[in-house]
C-alpha cells in the first residue's frame, strides 16, 4: 500500500466522519420545552407527532382568619399532543387534592380536581414577526361535587421572545368560573416570567403573577414565583419551584416539584 493511497484513504475517512457527524447533529432534537414549573404558559407548541407529559406535586400553605390552612395536590398532570407546527391538543388536572382548614382536630378532606380540556394554537413565530404568540382556550369540567357543576371557560393569550440565553414570557388570561353560590363571575390574570437558559443543563426563572376576581369584597392577589429546572437528556426535565404572596389576598406559600417527559410517535 503506497503512502499516497494511505493519505487518500485517511482523507476519505475524515470526510465521512465530518458528514456523518454533521447529519447526526442536524437530527438531534432541541431540548424539551415545558409549560411548567412557572405559572406562565409558553407561546410555543410541542411540534407534530410529539407526546409530552408534564406532572408534579404542589403544597400550599395559607393564613386564613388566624388559622393556617394547607393543601396538597398531585399529580398536577398536563398532557400535550402535537398535531402540527402550530397546533396541539391539551388535557390537564391538578389530580387528587387534600385540604386541611387549620383547626386542631379537623381531618383532611379529599377531592378530585376539575379536568381542563383545550388546545394551543401558535399564531406567530419569532423567526417571522420577532415574537412568539399563542392562544390557549380550554373548558374546565367538574369530576366530583367539590367544585362547580358547570363547564367553565378560560382563554389564555401567551407571548414570548428569546434574548440569547434569556427568555421573556407573558400571559393575559380571562376566565368565567362559577362560585359556590352558582353565580358566574369573571377572573382576569396577568403574568410575566423571566427565565435563563441552561447552565450545564440547569435553568432558572423569576415570575410575577396578578389575579383579579370580579366579585364583591375581592382584591387582586399578587404572587412572586421562582424555581430551577434540570435537563436529563433532551426529553426529560426535573423542576423545583417556590411561590410567595406579595399581599394578603394571595396564598402565603407554595412549593412544588415535577417531572416532564417527551415521546415521539
Amino acid at each position: 500500500m503506497t503512502t499516497l493511497y494511505r493519505v487518500r484513504r485517511a482523507g476519505l475517512l475524515m470526510l465521512a466522519c465530518v458528514v456523518i457527524g454533521r447529519d447526526a447533529l442536524a437530527q438531534t432534537p432541541e431540548p424539551i420545552s415545558t409549560d411548567r414549573p412557572d405559572y406562565t404558559e409558553s407561546p410555543t407548541v410541542v411540534g407534530p407527532r410529539v407526546w409530552q407529559i408534564e406532572s408534579g406535586l404542589l403544597v400550599e400553605r395559607d393564613l386564613l382568619n388566624t388559622l393556617t390552612t394547607k393543601a396538597l395536590s398531585a399529580p398536577n398532570v398536563l398532557l400535550r399532543l402535537g398535531m402540527s407546527n402550530r397546533f396541539e391538543l391539551r388535557a390537564s388536572m391538578a389530580g387528587v387534592v387534600r385540604t386541611h382548614d387549620g383547626r386542631p382536630r379537623a381531618s383532611w378532606a379529599t377531592s378530585t380536581s376539575d379536568l381542563d380540556v383545550g388546545v394551543k394554537y401558535q399564531l406567530a413565530h419569532q423567526d417571522g414577526l420577532g415574537i412568539d404568540v399563542a392562544v390557549i382556550p380550554f373548558v374546565s369540567f367538574a369530576l366530583d361535587g367539590a367544585s362547580s357543576a358547570n363547564a367553565d371557560p378560560t382563554v389564555k393569550r401567551a407571548w414570548g421572545r428569546d434574548l440569547g440565553a434569556t427568555s421573556v414570557t407573558g400571559n393575559i388570561n380571562w376566565a368565567a368560573p362559577t362560585t359556590s353560590n352558582a353565580e358566574r363571575v369573571q377572573l382576569l390574570e396577568g403574568s410575566l416570567s423571566l427565565s435563563r437558559g441552561q447552565w450545564s443543563h440547569w435553568g432558572a426563572f423569576l415570575e410575577a403573577v396578578v389575579s383579579d376576581l370580579d366579585a364583591p369584597g375581592s382584591t387582586p392577589a399578587w404572587t412572586a414565583n421562582t424555581g430551577v429546572t434540570r435537563l436529563l437528556g433532551n426529553d426529560l426535565q426535573l423542576d423545583l419551584h417556590l411561590g410567595r404572596a406579595l399581599n394578603d389576598a394571595a396564598i402565603n406559600w407554595t412549593i412544588g416539584t415535577g417531572l416532564s417527559l417527551r415521546f415521539r410517535r
